[in-house]
């Protein structure tokens, strides 16, 4: 994860290590079955990434991702 990714995660470097438990905490749990979906089916069939969900930040403030 760059720079960039901790500053939109609102994370600390030195105490926030990604994984995919840490990554699917972040997200709104109403974007948890849509996102596991469609990176499963990337996983399966290839393709493009083309995902957008929603993740909460440490102030609760909520952003919207497009990937």
């Amino acid at each position: 994860m760059d720079e960039a990714m901790y500053k939109i995660y609102d994370a600390l470097e030195s105490s926030f290590k990604l994984n995919s438990d840490t990554w699917l905490f972040l997200i709104q749990e109403e974007d948890h079955p849509i996102l596991l979906q469609q990176v499963e089916k990337l996983l399966n069939d290839g393709g493009s990434l083309d995902l957008e969900f929603r993740i909460i930040r440490s102030d609760s403030s909520i952003r919207h991702i497009r990937l």
